[in-house]
């Protein structure tokens, strides 16, 4: 289970905020209100995580010629080092490679 996966389960199993979610809580204490916070700012976190990964994936397909942004040839965009040496870095920023 990567970090992701973990936070995604912590933001499943937080009761707090699930309660406040379902609209069950009828107090909310300042720890309750962080609790809450923590969570949306987590969720919000993992969205953004999201759009960088598939922006890398549209990135990732254009280098590789696939899709319709993709270069016509590769040789037209870049040099095959320039693109090994990019999609290093581009599985470096989604976490798989370490």
């Amino acid at each position: 289970m990567n970090y992701k996966d973990r936070l995604k389960q912590y933001i499943k199993e937080d009761k707090i905020y699930n309660n406040w979610l379902d609209k069950n809580l009828s107090y909310v204490s300042d720890f309750d209100r962080f609790c809450i916070q923590h969570c949306k700012d987590i969720e919000e976190l993992l969205k953004e995580n999201l759009e960088l990964e598939q922006a890398l994936d549209k990135i990732k397909n254009i280098l590789n010629g696939v899709g319709e942004e993709a270069c016509y040839s590769k040789s037209m965009c870049l040099y095959e080092e320039d693109i090994e040496d990019i999609l290093e870095i581009i599985q470096k920023a989604k976490g798989d490679v370490k």
